[in-house]
């Protein structure tokens, strides 16, 4: 796959000029990649994620000539996600674990108690999570959700790669001594 989101270089400049049929298949493209962002965004809330969603895609297609073929198209695309995110929390407020919809049990977790202690864990984490700052938030979810490097989440938020790496460190130690906590109140 390459760095735009498995497009050719030669479609995405295409797309760029106004071709419609290659433009559909990138905001398609576009919404596969940013959409599981959206979800983790909004806490789940499906609503907000697809508004989310539409949003972020206009914003891509409005800016679409200030996009540079030369650098990675899920990177350009995460960047306007995490502007709208960043909107949306201003407009709404934080997100509340009691907002976000409960998730669905899995087919791996064979046996009830094991399914219980399953969703006792993504609660607590949940609401470890809500304790942090938006941007801290953001960066935990890209990292560990969507698989971005620093590099990338540096290029992403429009901070240094120190900055990123400092702010990682200090999230994690907070969700780790957090959760740690919550654990002994149970």
């Amino acid at each position: 796959m390459s760095s735009n989101g498995g497009m050719n270089p030669d479609r995405v400049q295409a797309a760029l000029h106004g071709d419609a049929d290659v433009l559909t298949e990138i905001l398609d493209v576009a919404r596969d990649a940013v959409w599981p962002l959206c979800v983790h965004g909004v806490g789940g809330r499906l609503a907000d994620a697809e508004d989310v969603l539409s949003e972020t895609l206009y914003r891509a297609l409005r800016s679409r000539t200030a996009y540079d073929p030369e650098r990675p198209l899920g990177g350009w695309l995460r960047g306007i996600t995490v502007r709208v995110l960043a909107d949306h929390h201003r407009r709404r407020g934080p997100v509340t674990t009691s907002d976000a919809e409960p998730p669905e049990p899995t087919a791996a977790t064979p046996f009830p108690s094991e399914r219980v202690q399953d969703q006792e864990r993504r609660t607590s984490v949940a609401e470890a999570m809500d304790g942090l700052d938006q941007v801290s938030r953001t960066l935990i979810q890209l990292r560990y959700a969507e698989g971005l490097s620093r590099t990338e989440l540096a290029t992403v938020t429009g901070l240094e790669v120190e900055a990123v790496k400092k702010r990682l460190q200090r999230a994690r130690a907070w969700l780790r001594t957090r959760l740690q906590s919550l654990q002994q109140e149970t």
